[in-house]
């Protein structure tokens, strides 16, 4: 017999992800079997080529982890996000199944988080996630992942990280929160400041209160925002720096604003290039090649039609609820 699963010959798909761990890798295996034993390695390879240059939809599913106590408040929910293609045979009446090639259980050690976007790059190379984190004392943090086709991550920010990224590149003395650029205008008509006494902001700093991911401006730029509540501050002509404005430090002007920040790859790294005060233009996205969605038992659909994973037992062979569904996109 001969063996072809080794060497570099199929490099592009070994390496893309988990596409060949565990139970995933057996149920896809299945699909080419009839190909290997008529045709040997290479129809094998090719195969899984076609199967990986096809369009691809991913999902976010949620179940409860059987190892925790039903009755318990902090339940550990296990997210999980996977990305798969649709295998349609050459049998019109054959129904069509789904061919997972990656998943990432997100937050492994959290007892909740919730994705409340999943959204394709249209040109199917980046995947986007907005997460949400639940904190202990009603506390939470909203987190912005960015994963490649085959599910590797390659960025993951909470709002706090974002903050710090944009205390680094947002100006100080550009844009305002809300009605701090008019109050110290009126404090020097009154007479309580100096006149040409400015004023200043630290974006980032005092309270960040949320974190969006808003959308994809091109394959290698994305847009965020962190809602912030920032420290200010006043510079006096004779170059008197006052502040933070008010109290001591962490003191905040009470002007809740959001900011937007820009994120461009270069490389394998996202990196924050550019701070706005207004949300810029988003392309409108394509729509997906076909026509999915998730219905009231929490699979995933095609056309209207509930989509099989390849053992015919289970909706795309994820186990719990589909959350989220976002494709497929080339």
């Amino acid at each position: 017999m001969e063996y072809c699963l080794t060497g570099n010959a199929n490099a592009s798909i070994t390496k893309r992800s988990k596409f060949w761990d565990k139970a995933v890798f057996r149920k896809t295996f299945i699909l080419f079997l009839a190909a290997f034993a008529l045709s040997g390695c290479d129809a094998l390879i090719d195969a899984l080529n076609q199967a990986a240059a096809q369009p691809r939809f991913a999902f976010v599913t949620q179940r409860l982890d059987p190892g925790t106590d039903p009755d318990d408040f902090d339940d550990q929910v296990v997210t999980e996000v996977f990305v798969a293609t649709i295998s349609e045979g050459t049998d019109p009446t054959a129904p069509s199944r789904s061919i997972p090639f990656a998943s990432d259980v997100l937050f492994e050690n959290v007892s909740f988080i919730d994705v409340q976007k999943l959204v394709w790059h249209p040109g199917g190379d980046h995947l986007a996630l907005e997460i949400y984190e639940d904190i202990a004392g009603f506390e939470f943090d909203i987190w912005v992942a960015i994963y490649t086709r085959g599910l590797s991550r390659q960025f993951l920010a909470s709002d706090d990280n974002m903050a710090g990224d944009a205390s680094n590149i947002c100006p100080s003395n550009v844009f305002f929160p809300n009605g701090f650029e008019g109050f110290v205008a009126d404090e020097i008509a009154l007479g309580a400041l100096p006149p040409g006494t400015t004023a200043g902001v630290n974006w980032g700093s005092g309270n960040v209160l949320a974190g969006t991911f808003h959308g994809w401006l091109t394959p290698n730029r994305f847009v965020s925002s962190i809602l912030n509540d920032p420290e200010v501050f006043l510079t006096r002509p004779d170059g008197t720096v006052t502040g933070p404005f008010g109290e001591a430090s962490p003191a905040i002007w009470g002007a809740e604003q959001e900011v937007y920040l820009i994120y461009e790859r270069r490389g394998t790294r996202w990196v924050e290039v550019e701070c706005l005060d207004d949300l810029p233009v988003i392309p409108t996205r394509p729509a997906a090649s076909r026509a999915m969605a998730i219905d009231g038992s929490g699979d995933v659909t095609l056309d209207g039609s509930v989509l099989l994973g390849l053992t015919g037992t289970a909706a795309v062979n994820a186990p719990g609820s589909t959350i989220q569904l976002d494709g497929p996109y080339p």
